[in-house]
């Protein structure tokens, strides 16, 4: 072969690190969340395959490990082994579990979730809770395509499971994972978002002599 081919051969670029990759993350590019999903997803279904024997559990499992992720992102220490501190999150999950009632564990926690399983409360105090927190749902169907919203309800509204959003829609359900999960933390971020105007809405009132 000619030198001149050999000298202008182009390569594909090398994937960065998981450190470059989590930096970025930690910067806000949430693009890079399917790097590191594609890197350990099937490594931690397959740890949680061998202890729980049972697929959608195993799954499901999986999923509260990139959720811990998603949330803990700015915590975590990009220099260390990023495949190390999954499985310890995976095993402190299973370890909790345990401890637990036998069912999983929500994917989103009480007072956190922008989309709360259910909004069946009484009395005045519960009221305006289950009021706010449904504006800030409004908040997050308003800042999402229709098409993001409808994914993002169908999992963690409705509990509908991947593989039947597979069939129903023909995507990939590991691509539909992925989506979801950036949805999510989309969704946190939307909901911290509106919590903080909502301070300085509620500011601006008592400023003003409005509140009553």
């Amino acid at each position: 072969m000619p030198e001149d081919s050999v000298a202008t051969r182009s390569y594909p670029p090398a994937e960065p690190n998981d450190a470059a990759v989590v930096r970025e993350m930690q910067a806000g590019d949430d693009r890079r969340f399917p790097t590191i999903h594609h890197r350990y997803d099937r490594r931690l279904f397959a740890m949680f395959f061998a202890i729980l024997r049972d697929p959608e559990r195993a799954e499901e499992f999986t999923q509260q490990t990139w959720y811990v992720f998603t949330v803990q992102l700015q915590h975590v220490d990009a220099e260390q082994d990023l495949g190390c501190w999954l499985r310890g999150v995976a095993r402190r999950l299973l370890a909790q579990q345990r401890r637990q009632k036998p069912e999983l564990m929500d994917v989103l926690p009480d007072d956190e979730s922008p989309l709360p399983p259910s909004l069946c409360v009484d009395g005045p105090a519960e009221e305006l809770a289950r009021a706010e927190r449904q504006a800030e749902i409004d908040w997050v169907r308003a800042n999402l395509s229709e098409q993001d919203w409808q994914l993002l309800a169908a999992r963690y509204v409705e509990g509908t499971h991947f593989s039947d959003m597979e069939r129903e829609t023909g995507v990939n359900q590991r691509t539909l994972q992925s989506r979801a999960m950036r949805l999510l933390g989309r969704a946190r971020r939307l909901v911290t978002e509106y919590r903080r105007l909502r301070r300085g809405w509620r500011g601006a009132v008592g400023r003003h002599g409005l509140a009553d």
